[in-house]
């Protein structure tokens, strides 16, 4: 093997050196488009992570709304069944107090379908958020699966 170097010529010997460091740059190269995958790899499985915790809390939140518009609801129900009650107690009896207590309930049912309907907008905003999360998410897998992709060519191509 020496014998062989030997006999190479200094220009062929450079050729070779070349060679050899355009080999080594391009190792180098690979080397770091690995580290640079791994960590992009990793940071994408904290954005997921960070993403459906908060897809979580905001689902939370629409059941905890959901629950207080139907609690509405029944107390509106309740209040008209009132109004209604007090209407036929009115009709036998003239009474200034059964009339207030009327104008106050019909007061309390628009409240509470102001109240039903802020809540409502509430929860439209908060499936916006959802909505968005996943198309967030959505990206993130595809440049995952992209940088997958490129690793095993990469190993591939290396073979």
């Amino acid at each position: 093997m020496i014998k062989k170097i030997q006999n190479i010529s200094f220009e062929e010997k450079l050729r070779l050196l070349y060679k050899l460091q355009l080999i080594d740059s391009y190792i180098d190269k690979l080397r770091n488009i690995k580290n640079n995958s791994i960590t992009d790899i990793y940071d994408f499985n904290q954005d997921i992570k960070h993403d459906y915790k908060k897809l979580q809390n905001i689902k939370d939140e629409i059941v905890v709304i959901e629950n207080i518009i139907k609690d509405n609801k029944n107390l509106a129900k309740n209040l008209n069944e009132k109004i209604i009650f007090y209407k036929q107690k009115i009709n036998k009896h003239e009474n200034n107090e059964l009339k207030k207590k009327i104008e106050y309930k019909e007061l309390e049912i628009l409240f509470i379908n102001k109240l039903i309907q802020n809540k409502k907008k509430k929860k439209k905003k908060k499936k916006k958020k959802i909505n968005k999360k996943k198309k967030k998410k959505k990206k993130i897998k595809k440049k995952k699966n992209f940088l997958k992709k490129n690793k095993k060519k990469k190993k591939k191509s290396k073979i």
